[in-house]
């Protein structure tokens, strides 16, 4: 739904207006976008809505794309429910946070308890989507035979690795 906060930022971390960047927030790994320096009349006590982690790297922007395929598929299912139930109830929008652990429904009104226990129904099914995902499958495995090798077939050993790699954190690694 968007939320305007103001948030700490390390040092060596150079962000300026329209960068999207990582932030962690009370609520996970959220995708955030730099609207300004933070103006504190009072030091850095008002900076607590979270913290800029880092911009966002194409492989985060290949992760949140992922994300959101699943978030908008999340969404079609849970409208499609509402209406074969005969639920009066607007879903306005499905986020996905970064951690690909987290939804939150937005809806224009409140919900009641038979609503909610479907979209706790929703979120596992969610989740077991992400887990058995070939994109999930990609960051625990690598991109292929001999990832994070000089002998990789999709080429993660070079030029400092492949998308799948870096997320994943596998490249540049000894093999087993």
């Amino acid at each position: 739904m968007g939320h305007v906060g103001r948030f700490r930022l390390d040092e060596d971390v150079l962000v300026r207006r329209g960068t999207r960047a990582v932030c962690r927030t009370s609520r996970g790994l959220e995708l955030g976008t730099v609207l300004g320096p933070a103006r504190s009349g009072g030091g850095t006590a008002d900076l607590a809505d979270g913290r800029i982690l880092r911009k966002m790297a194409p492989e985060d922007e290949m992760l949140w794309g992922h994300l959101q395929g699943l978030g908008r598929d999340a969404h079609s299912g849970c409208c499609d429910w509402l209406n074969s139930q005969g639920i009066d109830a607007t879903l306005l929008e499905v986020e996905p946070l970064l951690d690909g652990k987290t939804l939150y429904f937005h809806f224009l009104s409140e919900i009641d308890d038979g609503v909610q226990e479907y979209l706790d129904h929703l979120v596992s099914l969610y989740e077991e989507r992400v887990r058995d995902s070939k994109f999930a499958k990609l960051l625990e495995h690598g991109c292929g035979p001999g990832c994070g090798t000089e002998k990789a077939v999709n080429g993660c050993g070079s030029r400092g690795g492949c998308a799948v790699c870096k997320i994943a954190s596998a490249c540049n690694k000894k093999p087993a």
